[in-house]
């Protein structure tokens, strides 16, 4: 199950008929991504009204769905990889992904075999 902004919704991945409970009640965007046969989401935490740790389910075959440690603000889930975005605006992206640009971003948005993110100053990045 997931909470998110008060509303409980069930999370399955039907491929693998899992599900995972999250709890988040973060109003940010960016909360909830689903991959190929992986999901990621951000849990919230107590007391904090944006950004926390990543918690993501499903295939990892490819280690998409092993999130680094951390505090993020926005997720999201490619094909076999996924992206998210730091507290501080750095992009870590997990899984089989290269050529991961330097820089800070306010959002990311991953395709099945690229990725575009909007840098902090305004410009857009794809790879």
């Amino acid at each position: 199950s997931l909470v998110l902004a008060g509303l409980l919704f069930i999370i399955e991945c039907s491929f693998f008929h899992q599900s995972t409970d999250v709890t988040s009640k973060n109003e940010n965007k960016g909360v909830l991504s689903a991959g190929y046969f992986h999901t990621c989401a951000i849990e919230s935490r107590p007391g904090v009204e944006y950004g926390g740790a990543l918690k993501c389910w499903g295939l990892d075959n490819k280690g998409q769905a092993s999130p680094p440690p951390g505090i993020f603000n926005y997720i999201s889930c490619g094909h076999f990889f996924s992206c998210a975005i730091g507290l501080a605006g750095a992009l870590k992206c997990w899984g089989d992904i290269n050529n991961i640009p330097k820089g800070s971003f306010t959002h990311v948005s991953c395709g099945q075999n690229h990725v575009c993110g909007l840098k902090i100053d305004g410009t857009v990045k794809c790879w």
